[in-house]
């Protein structure tokens, strides 16, 4: 897929060191729940999950480096925005993907009006991924690698399945998981 990448080093020199990743999609009577999602993993190889379920929001100062600013349930309004430092990710980070589910719903993307994922990287123009086309109800978006004082960002826009047949992930979260070889113990879960 298509790749970006920031130097750190260039972007300390400016004083611009925030990425953000902001999920926007129009609010219609029969709503969807659309969450982003981050997984990562650290220099001395601890993962983590950033998400609404279970309001594992994160943290921007400490491991995981990445803060999803609330839980969006309807649509509209701000959406759901991760950021972070780029100077915190390059020092402590090795890598991280960002993946959309569709919470508590088995509904397309597709039938989401407007959904689109844009990501800002300092000194870069946005990089905007349109939802719209997707028959799946849980995506991969991006790869984010750390590369010496670089991030590079990769697209890895794949729908996913789970659930349908016995060999498949049993929930949107395991199969972002298995996705990203992640190997992470899922238990059932919900959002008060």
């Amino acid at each position: 897929g298509q790749s970006h990448s920031v130097d750190f080093t260039k972007t300390r020199s400016r004083g611009d060191d925030t990425f953000s990743i902001h999920l926007g999609w129009e609010r219609v009577p029969s709503s969807f729940d659309l969450d982003l999602n981050a997984f990562c993993k650290d220099k001395y190889g601890r993962w983590g999950v950033v998400q609404p379920l279970g309001e594992n929001f994160g943290f921007y100062y400490s491991f995981p480096f990445l803060l999803l600013h609330g839980d969006n349930r309807v649509g509209g309004g701000r959406g759901e925005l991760i950021t972070g430092s780029v100077g915190k990710i390059v020092r402590n980070l090795q890598w991280f993907g960002i993946g959309l589910l569709n919470y508590g719903s088995r509904r397309p993307l597709s039938q989401v009006k407007g959904a689109v994922t844009t990501v800002k990287l300092p000194g870069e123009p946005p990089i905007v991924i349109e939802h719209g086309g997707q028959n799946t109800s849980v995506c991969s978006i991006l790869q984010i690698h750390v590369v010496g004082s670089e991030l590079r960002v990769q697209h890895d826009l794949k729908a996913l399945r789970y659930g349908l047949k016995p060999w498949q992930p049993s929930s949107p979260e395991q199969a972002l998981d298995k996705h990203w070889s992640f190997g992470e113990d899922w238990s059932p879960g919900r959002k008060d």
